[in-house]
């Protein structure tokens, strides 16, 4: 293998890790903004809406 496969292939291996890692924390932000106003959380207590 060459240098610039090696990094080439380093590359895509990191792109396809982030976009992996990136969609899950988008997932749970979702996750997390909708449990938040659902249950109304303030950044002490939470109140259950629905």
């Amino acid at each position: 293998m060459t240098r610039v496969t090696m990094v080439a292939l380093r590359n895509s291996v990191f792109g396809i890790v982030f976009g992996i890692v990136y969609r899950l924390l988008m997932k749970l932000k979702r996750n997390v903004s909708v449990f938040n106003s659902c249950f109304g959380c303030s950044s002490t207590e939470c109140t259950p809406v629905c």
